[in-house]
């Protein structure tokens, strides 16, 4: 015998998520030992309505036109006119932008012209060191200005901030120094040791001199005397090899520095010792690879893209969404518009993204 019947399940207003097992049972009329059950499980599904919340998320990288393909170093915006830039290349001589880095054109010169400086006086003068060429000044032409420098492959310049100084770092030779309205170099080396110079940087009032084997030199004197820093313990036969000081940066009181051979960034806290940043992979960063601006240090690491730094010390990715390349060479940063833009030399052309600080 068959019987048809409907078993119907009412769930709940106020049921929250989950399941019920609805049992029926059969049995014969003519002999109550025989059976049959049969389970159908319920499932109630409860909707939760969340807000819709909206994110900004940070605009990608781009490519400035005109510079694909080429292998750029450092990006040096005129320090009184930002949309006037020039970008010195590895093999491509010099390029120039006059809307803040969105746009490039060949500007000049051959070969290795890196790195650039503005004459923080004056838009209409900047100085590039040319490898094997020494130093020219860049205004409507390219005039070499070597007189009394007698070492013509240099990896750095620095220019004092009242524009009226000029300072050189050498391969092999040390450190030079010349006035830039009658140039005649000068060495400038009492207390220099290594003078395999490697970076230049002047950090307010202080001198800063990148050279090889973890050390770097300082100068409150404007290079007249020299005392010298090790990073690394131990010189070429230790920790350090032969590990050369690429870059050398402030932010807010604490020195960081980044060591060649990959061996990365690291940090002195006012009044405390030299550690590695460990947030950041121990890689390459280049001679411009440290950048502070407002609260943030950047750091452009070649073969990880860029990171950024708090005051904390700790350091993450900055987002690299659209950029092609991981391998970046320098740093800079442009107001452009009233929005702050972060430049950036890459192996594959000059990039900038909008930053929201």
């Amino acid at each position: 015998m068959t019987v048809t019947f409907e078993v119907s399940t009412t769930v709940p207003t106020t049921a929250t998520g989950g399941s019920v097992d609805a049992v029926v049972t059969a049995t014969s009329q003519f002999d109550t030992n025989v059976q049959d059950v049969i389970t159908d499980t319920v499932i109630v599904r409860a909707y939760i309505h969340l807000p819709l919340v909206l994110r900004n998320y940070p605009p990608p990288w781009q490519q400035a036109n005109h510079t694909g393909g080429i292998s750029f170093y450092d990006v040096a915006p005129c320090p009184s006119n930002h949309l006037l830039q020039y970008a010195g290349t590895t093999s491509n001589g010099l390029y120039h932008s006059t809307d803040g880095g969105e746009d490039w054109q060949h500007w000049g010169l051959e070969g290795w012209a890196t790195p650039v400086v503005w004459n923080p006086a004056n838009c209409s003068e900047a100085f590039v060191a040319v490898w094997g060429g020494g130093v020219y000044r860049v205004a409507e032409h390219a005039t070499p200005i070597n007189q009394g420098l007698n070492e013509p492959y240099l990896y750095s310049l620095a220019i004092s901030p009242d524009g009226q100084t000029l300072y050189a770092g050498s391969r092999e030779h040390g450190v030079f120094k010349t006035d830039t309205t009658s140039i005649d170099w000068t060495p400038i080396n009492e207390g220099i040791s290594d003078q395999r110079i490697r970076s230049l940087y002047i950090i307010s009032d202080t001198l800063y001199a990148g050279s090889r084997e973890c050390t770097f030199y300082y100068s409150d004197d404007g290079g007249s005397s020299w005392e010298s820093e090790a990073i690394l313990d131990g010189g070429k036969e230790g920790d350090c090899g032969d590990a050369q000081v690429w870059a050398i940066e402030d932010a807010g009181g604490v020195l960081y520095a980044s060591l060649g051979l990959s061996k990365g960034l690291y940090r002195r806290p006012a009044a405390g010792d030299w550690e590695q940043v460990s947030d950041v992979p121990a890689v390459d960063i280049f001679r411009f690879g440290l950048l502070h601006h407002q609260s943030h240090l950047y750091v452009s690491t070649y073969g990880h893209g860029v990171y950024t730094c708090g005051g904390d010390g700790h350091c993450q990715p900055l987002p690299n969404g659209g950029l092609r390349t991981p391998n970046i060479r320098g740093l800079e940063v442009a107001s452009i518009n009233g929005e702050w833009h972060l430049l950036a030399g890459s192996d594959d052309g000059v990039w900038w993204v909008p930053l929201a600080d």
